[in-house]
């Protein structure tokens, strides 16, 4: 879970041999913290952790025209739940229109997530959960940088 360190991948989770269109990342938000699916809470998406370990590693899959999809470490999909407050989760076991994102370049170190209602992914400060509710500017809440392992 996303309140104990791991030292590596969760024992749940057996990662798969990477596609030549897939890269083990950390993403880290606005607020300095790495993102995790937390499995104690639905597997929502948090940006709480201070370092990036077994459940902060993820898969970036490029598939194409700027879009993307994450994996969580038991390969399951962030989904954008867009009728649930369009909160940010890793509980999808397929891809879909929900769990692809367009990728857009926000600065020369972050991009941004367009999730599939045309609104951003962007870290609730209160919260610390990631929510795709941001219209079509893209301020500091809304830019992720990507840690490639």
């Amino acid at each position: 879970d996303c309140t104990t360190p791991q030292q590596q991948f969760p024992k749940s989770a057996n990662p798969e041999p990477l596609k030549s269109n897939e890269k083990r990342i950390n993403i880290k938000a606005a607020n300095g913290k790495f993102l995790c699916a937390d499995e104690n809470k639905d597997l929502v998406v948090y940006a709480n952790r201070d370092e990036a370990q077994g459940w902060e590693t993820f898969t970036f899959s490029d598939i194409g025209h700027n879009m993307c999809q994450i994996r969580n470490p038991s390969s399951l999909f962030f989904s954008a739940l867009l009728n649930n407050k369009s909160e940010l989760a890793a509980n999808a076991n397929r891809a879909s229109d929900w769990e692809t994102f367009t990728v857009v370049k926000a600065d020369d170190t972050h991009i941004a997530f367009k999730a599939a209602n045309g609104k951003f992914l962007s870290l609730d400060t209160i919260s610390l959960q990631l929510i795709a509710n941001a219209d079509t500017i893209i301020g500091k809440n809304e830019k992720f940088e990507l840690i490639e392992k």
